[in-house]
């Protein structure tokens, strides 16, 4: 989808967008390697968010606060 394009959907930002960041995101909640660079298009597009100090702030205030919960929630299983 980002062949050529900027964003997934039009010439600007989209909700599409916006959700499409937020999985992405999450992949670092889960510690599953995500790495933008082996991406060609994902690449700039995922740095277009990186460069809005908004978003880029809110969601890494988002994923560390994520990431302390999933480790409390995982110390505080019982064990098998």
């Amino acid at each position: 989808f980002l062949d050529g394009r900027r964003w997934l959907v039009g010439d600007e930002m989209t909700l599409a967008d916006i959700r499409a960041y937020a999985c992405c995101s999450q992949l670092k909640i889960m510690d599953i390697p995500f790495e933008p660079a082996n991406w060609a298009h994902v690449d700039p597009w995922y740095k277009a968010f990186e460069s809005y100090d908004a978003i880029r702030d809110v969601n890494d205030k988002g994923v560390a606060f994520l990431k302390e919960f999933r480790q409390k929630v995982a110390e505080q299983a019982p064990a098998d």
